[in-house]
């Protein structure tokens, strides 16, 4: 990182200690986000999508490709 190497740079441990907490609190921001995101989508799909496949009331045709 680039922070990494301006502290070494500099000699300033506190600017690679500051670095190093933005990028976990950034890391842990974003895995929450994406967490809420993936929840509030898969809520409505699995509400929407069907519980049973329906029944068309044809047999199927011995051979047929969809069984």
């Amino acid at each position: 990182m680039a922070a990494h190497a301006v502290a070494t740079k500099l000699g300033d441990h506190a600017l690679a200690s500051s670095a190093n907490a933005a990028y976990a609190h950034g890391m842990s921001v974003v895995l929450l986000v994406v967490g809420v995101t993936s929840l509030v989508t898969a809520l409505p799909a699995a509400a929407l999508l069907p519980r049973t496949a329906q029944a068309t009331g044809v047999a199927p045709v011995p051979g047929d490709a969809r069984e």
